[in-house]
């Protein structure tokens, strides 16, 4: 039988805002994926940890721990280890959390990387929490790197080995965009921060031949220009001003209203980004190829922004543009290993972010 491992990356940040109604139906739908592919390895990466206001949200981190730890998922996956960054007065708090589950069939021949020991060690003697330096490394992205002054993105990497095999997993948070309207008149201002970030990470977890997979919200956008021209070719008319840009149609009807933090699509424009062979797939700013790393062709709709009502799960929050803000991406080595990539919880309300996740062959 093939042996799976799944990748998983989940921006959590609004999770915290409603967790006692988005909580249990995220995890259900999370759990339900993993026991679909039988995987016998879990990598869950974890972004914005306590939500967007983290000294409020971040008091229900335990109330995630103790649904994750007590859910009947957990009950075949008896071997864990996980960090979450809850440090959030600390100067390089990332809000990360990195969680790996192993199959109990597995369980007993999977080791985790120490760099401390330079080797690596059993799941016994690695017990429950990564331990920074030791069993992985995190750093938190210099605050100059980006325009706003205030920032927790960064990454985790830690070092496998699965069925015989030695395998990175980084989990990564890049910055997003502040501004809808700086997007549009200069498409670089926070692209170009981004593919810092990615370069940075690889650079610094680069060193082995060995499969590693890069995952997270890496925030990629649109490129704001195109996405307009393609909103604009639906319409009429498009007006805009130094704070905001309007479609309108042959009806004097809103497709489109974007200012600053503001980006309301009407529902006809709104359902191209559904459409199988969408164009505004092609306008997104992630490259893969320039970074020497490849993707699973992406064929799910957008990740990122859905509104947070139960009764409309895929519904887009009109606060930014639609984009695949959530990937995973492989080097040469992993690329083989390479099965599904899919969105979690397309008939679900999972928060602002669809859970992203990749299934791996480990036998290739």
């Amino acid at each position: 039988q093939m042996a799976t491992a799944i990748a998983i990356t989940a921006n959590v940040g609004s999770l915290f805002e409603e967790i006692d109604t988005l909580l249990s139906p995220w995890l259900d739908a999370v759990a339900q994926v993993v026991r679909d592919t039988q995987a016998v390895f879990v990598a869950l990466h974890f972004q914005e940890i306590g939500g967007k206001y983290v000294s409020e949200g971040g008091k229900h981190v335990p109330q995630l721990l103790s649904a994750l730890g007590s859910h009947a998922l957990l009950k075949e996956y008896p071997t864990h280890v996980s960090y979450f960054d809850v440090r959030h007065t600390a100067a390089d708090f990332t809000a990360l959390g990195s969680c790996y589950l192993v199959h109990s069939s597995i369980a007993g021949s999977t080791r985790l990387f120490s760099w401390a020991a330079n080797d690596f060690i059993t799941m016994a003697a690695a017990g429950p929490t990564l331990q920074p330096g030791v069993t992985m490394h995190t750093e938190r992205f210099p605050l100059d790197w980006y325009p706003q002054p205030w920032t927790r993105k960064g990454y985790v990497w830690t070092r496998w080995q699965i069925s015989g095999r030695d395998i990175d997993f980084v989990n990564v948070h890049f910055f997003h965009d502040d501004s809808n309207m700086a997007a549009f008149e200069d498409p670089l201002r926070y692209s170009s921060t981004r593919r810092r970030c990615l370069e940075a990470v690889l650079k610094i977890t680069g060193g082995a031949a060995i499969p590693r997979i890069v995952f997270g919200d890496m925030n990629c956008r649109l490129r704001m220009p195109r996405a307009i021209e393609l909103i604009s070719a639906m319409g009429t008319t498009t007006t805009r001003d130094a704070k905001s840009l309007t479609v309108t149609g042959p009806n004097g009807e809103s497709l489109l209203s974007m200012s600053e933090k503001k980006f309301v699509l009407a529902a006809e424009a709104a359902e191209h980004f559904f459409e199988s062979d969408t164009p505004f797939r092609a306008a997104d700013e992630m490259d893969p190829a320039s970074y020497g790393l490849s993707e699973v062709a992406v064929t799910f709709p957008p990740t990122y922004p859905y509104s947070e009502d139960l009764a409309h799960p895929m519904a887009f929050l009109g606060k930014r543009c639609p984009a695949w803000c959530d990937r995973i991406l492989l080097n040469d080595q992993a690329a083989p290993m390479a099965g599904t990539y899919d969105i979690i919880g397309s008939d679900v309300c999972m928060g602002d972010h669809k859970p992203v996740y990749l299934t791996l062959n480990l036998s290739k």
